[in-house]
């Protein structure tokens, strides 16, 4: 299967919807339950409409308590305990009794007035009720909503919190698939080695998917990684989880034809999940970093010295057991981050992290996978390139150097900061010392340096 194919799995593919999905009807959460305090709500209706007859008639009809009065007042409380049907009772049996006694000849020419603007009086009433009992159920909904999916995360990440390295990306698929109503979910895990993003663990159908590469700006997955926020895309969303400012990890879940689409009311559901993604993939790595000895920066991503001198030492050994003929050019390139030291000074060491993040992003674009790029200082990075002479490595470097000129920077207050780097280059020479090689490229950064800042010297 080709890489990055994960937008057409989810196009294909009808899994079977989660045992542990709830089944609920989203628009039903949203309609008014009675309270099961009121089972007989007919009952109450009736009782209210003879107490307004009693009231009345026992109080030897006062002007105060006419029915024309009592009539919506009875009707609302009503509507408000047992719904629309307890108010169209309340109010026939109450118009038929209002009728009744507006037409006595106490009445005469006037009564049939006060009985029509009793029961119009009651209708307008009950409809303004049913919309405040409507608004007080959907209110009561939600927090039952929003208290139940509290404690199905609570849940969730108390199980990934104690769930064995081996068996964490399932249970994530899962139980996230769950807590979303999704009937297919698809985990996709940094690689540190090569900075590349995989399919660690499909739920509800896309086993296919297994092991696929996925790649940044292909598909919703890639496209997440890519954009580095949440995407919606019909009955499809991706969340991607971020540390350091890379992507570790992303989730992308589907819902069936049958189940409504994902939308920005879903938003807040995907934005409580995605810090339990990032926590258990972060905790994911670092075991297994633990575990294989991590031969990476952990701030910027790249890999560090001793990987540098171990791959270096491999590739020249491999290049001297090769024919002449058929070893490839090899170049090497250094970058110096210009008056880094005054930067950090000035803007602090957040911000001076930030932009050693952000360069180390673009050199890592900017190359190969087959290319090891590394830091090897503070704020020094260093890029072999196999197959590469020195007309390519410094036409690499001099992109770098503008890219780096163009970067969206910003203190923590706000202020535009523009960075520059220079950049040394060298070409190896079959029976150079690894040595030799790594001064001869400081001496050309050394020149750049001493060149002004953002220059490129290639020797």
């Amino acid at each position: 299967m080709p890489a990055g194919r994960d937008g057409a799995i989810f196009a294909r593919v009808t899994a079977p919807s989660l045992a542990q999905a709830p089944k609920t009807d989203p628009a039903a959460r949203r309609r008014f339950v009675p309270s099961p305090a009121l089972p007989l709500r007919h009952l109450a209706a009736f009782a209210l409409a003879a107490a307004m007859v009693v009231l009345i008639e026992l109080t030897g009809r006062p002007p105060g308590i006419e029915p024309a009065i009592l009539l919506p007042v009875v009707v609302v409380v009503a509507v408000f305990l047992g719904g629309l049907s307890a108010g169209v009772l309340a109010g026939a049996i109450g118009a038929v009794y209002t009728l009744l006694y507006y037409s006595q000849p106490a009445w005469a020419g006037t009564g049939m007035t006060h009985a029509i603007a009793a029961v119009t009086a009651s209708a307008l009433a009950a409809w303004p009720m049913m919309l405040v009992r409507d608004q007080l159920g959907a209110a009561r909904a939600r927090a039952s909503g929003q208290t139940e999916r509290l404690q199905r995360l609570v849940a969730f990440t108390d199980r990934l919190a104690h769930e064995p390295f081996d068996s964490m990306p399932e249970v994530m698929v899962i139980g996230a698939a769950a807590m979303l109503e999704a009937d297919m979910a698809v985990l996709t895990l940094l690689d540190p080695p090569t900075g590349r993003q995989f399919v660690r663990s499909a739920h509800g159908g896309a086993g296919s998917a297994l092991g696929v590469e996925v790649l940044p700006g292909v598909g919703i997955t890639g496209q997440a990684i890519r954009e580095r926020r949440i995407v919606l895309a019909g009955s499809s969303a991706a969340l991607p989880a971020l540390q350091a400012g890379r992507v570790i990890a992303t989730l992308t879940v589907g819902r069936s034809e049958r189940r409504r689409q994902f939308s920005d009311v879903d938003l807040p559901v995907l934005e409580e999940i995605v810090p339990v993604i990032t926590l258990a993939a972060a905790g994911s790595l670092a075991r297994r970093e633990v575990d294989e000895g991590s031969p990476r920066d952990p701030m910027t991503g790249l890999y560090n010295h001793a990987y540098l001198d171990a791959a270096l030492a491999q590739l020249l050994a491999l290049r001297r057991r090769a024919p002449p003929t058929e070893r490839p050019p090899l170049s090497m390139i250094m970058f110096d981050v210009d008056s880094f030291r005054m930067l950090n000074e000035r803007h602090g060491r957040q911000v001076g992290d930030n932009v050693l993040r952000a360069i180390a992003t673009l050199i890592r674009q900017r190359f190969r996978t087959s290319d090891i790029v590394a830091r090897v200082g503070p704020d020094s990075f260093f890029a072999v390139l196999n197959g590469a002479d020195a007309d390519v490595a410094a036409e690499a470097a001099a992109q770098i150097r503008r890219q780096v000129r163009d970067l969206n920077l910003a203190s923590a207050r706000g202020e535009p900061i523009v960075v520059s780097v220079s950049a040394g280059c060298a070409m190896y020479r079959d029976g150079d010392q690894p040595d030799a090689l790594f001064r001869s490229v400081e001496a050309a950064l050394e020149t750049a340096r001493w060149s002004g800042p953002g220059a490129v010297v290639s020797i």
